[in-house]
């Protein structure tokens, strides 16, 4: 548990640090157009790092989750998103800084899951079911730390208002991630999922779709409804009843 939390507050530290210097260096803040260009060397370092990190401690990372997997959630939230990600593709053009856009919110997704979900919810799970808790702490907690990640953008020039708007929307996706990684025990779907809504949010498709002004509201409270769905429907579930006991009992 110590490592996980060492994990995380390290990858929050480098990211504060990175927004700055960007900030400080080139005079480019988080919400303007060719922020991920500037960014984008942190971002390769940080996915790498995670996944070096999950690579050599791969044991311990590991999470024994049971063989049971359910997909109904995950697909009412990324069947949308898809869809409306086909469309901009269709309108917004193609273009080299599209192309770095595409591939920075994909060392993002990488990252920020395995940082947050592989490492950190995973530990928070093993210890929940060795002291006999439910999953709802470990998806509570997972989320606020995941929030608090966010916190580090007011060093890359967003304002204090922005700032907590984005830690109110990140606790709600934290919850949704944690909740979806509980059904499909797979950490490849959350990538993919995080992914394709940040390259989404980066595209901008409203300026080219005016419908999309709506659209992207209604995926955003499609998904915190999700999310809390799912924190309903697992408030009385063990943590231990989605691990292998028995390979959990091997690992200990």
């Amino acid at each position: 548990m110590k490592k996980a939390i060492a994990v995380v507050l390290l990858y929050i530290a480098v990211m504060g640090v990175g927004l700055f210097y960007v900030k400080s260096s080139t005079g480019v803040k988080y919400s303007d157009p060719g922020f991920i260009q500037h960014f984008f060397w942190i971002l390769v370092g940080l996915a790498g790092a995670m996944i070096i990190y999950c690579l050599i401690f791969r044991k311990d990372v590991a999470i024994p989750f049971n063989r049971e997997r359910r997909w109904g959630m995950y697909l009412i939230v990324m069947v949308p998103l898809v869809l409306a990600f086909i469309v901009a593709l269709f309108v917004v053009p193609l273009t080299k800084g599209l192309l770095i856009v595409f591939a920075g919110t994909l060392l993002v997704g990488i990252g920020e899951e395995l940082a947050f979900r592989q490492v950190l919810f995973g530990a928070l799970l093993k210890r929940n079911a060795a002291q006999g808790k439910t999953v709802v702490s470990a998806i509570l907690i997972s989320a606020l730390v995941f929030s608090a990640l966010h916190a580090v953008n007011v060093l890359g020039g967003q304002t204090v208002s922005q700032v907590a708007i984005q830690l109110v929307l990140t606790f709600f996706a934290g919850i949704l991630f944690a909740g979806l990684f509980l059904q499909t025990k797979s950490i490849v779907t959350l990538i993919l999922f995080h992914w394709l809504w940040d390259a989404l949010t980066f595209m901008s498709p409203e300026k080219k779709i005016p419908a999309m002004v709506a659209v992207m509201p209604i995926l955003l409270v499609s998904q915190i409804i999700i999310g809390f769905v799912l924190l309903w429907k697992h408030r009385n579930t063990k943590a231990g009843d989605v691990l292998d006991d028995a390979a959990l009992t091997h690992r200990h």
